[in-house]
């Protein structure tokens, strides 16, 4: 167990009809040795057994509820306002996320130098690959990757500076928040290269390509230069073969060769910190 823990940390998950994955969710925040954290879950009225599951742990929660919400951010924020303590730290581990160790949360702190805003690295996973996610960024290369919001650790004041979650996206309102958090130079970032949790691939952005590229192109023609945008678009137009060829995949139920085919791509393998 951390004895060092005077830093609060505020852990949410978001979940909607995630019986499958939700109870790893739950006892991989639970189970961290860092002892100042407080859990909240929300639950977009699911019609699973993701309440049942989520009351069999509610006495550790500091708070859940289960209502109808307008989309994943409109629930990430509903979390936020209840976070009173402005040097708060708040992670977003949702229901298809999960801690890679039980010293995750307390190896980020400790390296964290009390900056505003620390990230680290994420495992993606999904059968037929595994491949780790994760570097130090600045605001340029933002146009063209994102830093995954499972390994992000964001201070409750910062959240008041710039703004909550945008709920006119329904994807890529994390990545307009952290393009935001960039943009901002007084506030201080860090890296730190450590693996803090698995992210299972296969959500809201990868069932809705198309929607994604517009939503990331939409956000890079409004946080950066023109010249900018105008390479993404020809980047993105290049990439619609290929999201129709696995779209093809999808419906013919051979998605995992694409997963395959990804993974030897992938330059970074799965190893420590």
């Amino acid at each position: 167990m951390d004895t060092n823990s005077s830093q609060k940390v505020v852990v949410v998950t978001v979940v909607y009809n995630g019986e499958k994955t939700l109870e790893s969710t739950i006892t991989s925040v639970l189970s961290q040795t860092y002892t100042n954290i407080s859990y909240i879950i929300i639950d977009g009225g699911s019609t699973d057994n993701s309440v049942n599951i989520i009351r069999k742990y509610e006495q550790q929660l500091f708070y859940w509820i289960s209502e109808k919400d307008s989309g994943i951010f409109n629930a990430m924020n509903k979390a936020v306002r209840l976070i009173k303590d402005p040097e708060s730290y708040v992670c977003f581990i949702n229901s298809d996320d999960y801690f890679c160790t039980k010293r995750s949360v307390a190896e980020m702190i400790a390296n964290s130098d009390n900056c505003d805003f620390i990230y680290g690295k994420v495992i993606k996973t999904a059968p037929g690959y595994n491949y780790v996610s994760g570097w130090e960024m600045n605001l340029r290369m933002l146009a063209e990757k994102h830093v995954n919001h499972q390994a992000v650790f964001t201070k409750r004041y910062v959240f008041d500076k710039i703004g909550l979650f945008s709920e006119r996206y329904r994807i890529n309102s994390d990545h307009e928040f952290i393009v935001k958090v960039f943009r901002d130079s007084s506030l201080s970032k860090r890296f730190i290269p450590n693996t803090v949790s698995t992210m299972r691939t296969g959500g809201i952005s990868h069932e809705r390509n198309f929607l994604s590229i517009y939503e990331r192109l939409n956000i890079t023609r409004e946080y950066f230069p023109a010249h900018i945008y105008i390479t993404q678009c020809i980047q993105s137009s290049t990439m619609l073969p290929r999201l129709c060829f696995r779209l093809i995949l999808k419906k013919t139920g051979l998605i995992y060769l694409w997963r395959i085919i990804k993974s030897l791509f992938q330059p970074l393998p799965i190893g420590g910190n």
